[in-house]
């Protein structure tokens, strides 16, 4: 059904073959060689099927997961299934992500960085309104509204443990956190980047509050969030992906800064194409509050 919406543009017929971007074809047990000939003698759509050609997402699965819990009832209750229907269910999953991300953030700035609710409110109306988080995350399965979703949700754990100290580290919230941070990186794997960066911070911040046995066990309650998640993408990637060269941020490594510096970088912020701050210009504030601080 996709492929025949958007299907390749040089390919609108689908009678080459051609793969649309945000999809792969996999051919998981047919013979190459075998495959080969059948190219130069049947039609693409018999291809297909006499390979065992099936297709899988060019993009990290989670948003997909994550919009099972939106399209279960509707579809249960008989919804038809055309393009169209299935497109308003992933605003609506991808709305509700994005409205997920915003209580978790009023959650986090009341309970414990700001304690003052209309403060909280006020950050997060900027949050959610002054940047592109509702005007264009909001409108479809990006893999950006998990990504905040579960590292916010990370933070709150951790933010739990560190403003609520203890005599003992709350083993529950931190196996969460760590939990949280591996399911932001599956959701997107340049994820991985602020979560190192919070891992060091949280670190500084442990050993600060706690003793090195309670360091220990932070650690390692995180490495096992962590390491469930890694298993998942190990069982999940051979089972339907087959091989993780065909996950679709495997060929933009080493290829997804092609720009110089400084220029590519300057550009990122202040292009009027797609800078950060010429869609979201509140975020000179932040700049002027690292300054400040």
């Amino acid at each position: 059904m996709i492929i025949q919406r958007y299907p390749h543009p040089d390919d609108k017929d689908y009678k080459l073959g051609l793969t649309p971007f945000y999809l792969k074809k996999i051919n998981p047990t047919a013979d190459p060689t075998v495959c080969v000939e059948f190219g130069s003698q049947v039609k693409s759509s018999d291809f297909d099927r006499l390979c065992n050609t099936h297709y899988i997402s060019a993009f990290p699965i989670i948003s997909g997961l994550i919009a099972i819990l939106v399209y279960i009832l509707p579809v249960g209750l008989g919804m038809v299934i055309t393009f169209e229907n299935l497109a308003f269910l992933s605003h609506m999953a991808a709305a509700l992500v994005m409205a997920m991300s915003g209580g978790v953030m009023y959650l986090l700035l009341n309970n414990y960085l700001i304690k003052n609710s209309r403060k909280s409110l006020l950050v997060t109306f900027i949050y959610l309104f002054s940047s592109v988080n509702f005007a264009l995350i909001s409108q479809a399965l990006w893999q950006h509204g998990p990504v905040q979703l579960f590292l916010l949700l990370a933070i709150y754990m951790f933010a739990g443990i560190i403003f609520e100290k203890q005599e003992k580290l709350d083993l529950k919230k931190t196996f969460l956190g760590g939990l949280f941070m591996g399911i932001s990186v599956l959701s997107r794997p340049t994820a991985g980047l602020p979560v190192i960066v919070l891992s060091v911070f949280l670190v500084y911040l442990i050993l600060k509050s706690y003793s090195k046995k309670s360091l220990l066990q932070f650690l390692l309650l995180v490495v096992a969030g962590l390491t469930l998640c890694f298993l998942f993408f190990v069982w999940y990637n051979k089972t339907y992906y087959i091989s993780i060269e065909n996950q679709g941020y495997f060929n933009q490594l080493g290829r997804s800064w092609l720009s110089k510096f400084p220029e590519g970088f300057l550009g990122m912020w202040i292009s009027p194409s797609k800078g950060i701050l010429t869609y979201s210009p509140v975020f000179l504030f932040s700049l002027l509050g690292a300054f400040i601080v």
